[in-house]
């Protein structure tokens, strides 16, 4: 049995690349996205045809119940959390001269507050 991982932000980049990495261990998977459960999903896919356990979870970790539902879901799946990978990122939709101190520590602080 593989290891219990959560791996938010996991439709693409860093994310996909690291489930398709512990796939092949046959590991038990709780995989989140914000916006792309199409994208998720082909991982997600892809991660079972190599072996993993998997579920998905798709929601913004900007709102508070979206960690409590990917924490739930994979403690009710796997019963046991080996490692959380906090992957998911945001973008700021501003120029860099619009960019402010405040509004980037605004950003990071809700999702790190609301994280799983």
């Amino acid at each position: 049995m593989g290891s219990a991982t959560i791996i938010t932000g996991a439709a693409s980049g860093i994310g996909a690349a690291l489930t398709k990495r512990l796939a092949g261990s046959g590991a038990r998977l709780t995989l989140h996205t914000r916006h792309s459960k199409e994208r998720l999903e082909a991982v997600a896919s892809e991660a079972r045809r190599a072996g993993a356990e998997v579920e998905t979870i798709l929601g913004d970790l900007a709102n508070a119940g979206t960690s409590s539902e990917i924490a739930m879901t994979h403690q009710s799946r796997f019963g046991a959390l080996d490692h959380l990978v906090a992957n998911a990122g945001f973008p700021i939709l501003k120029s860099l001269d619009d960019i402010t101190a405040d509004g980037v520590d605004g950003s990071c602080s809700n999702r790190r507050r609301n994280a799983p």
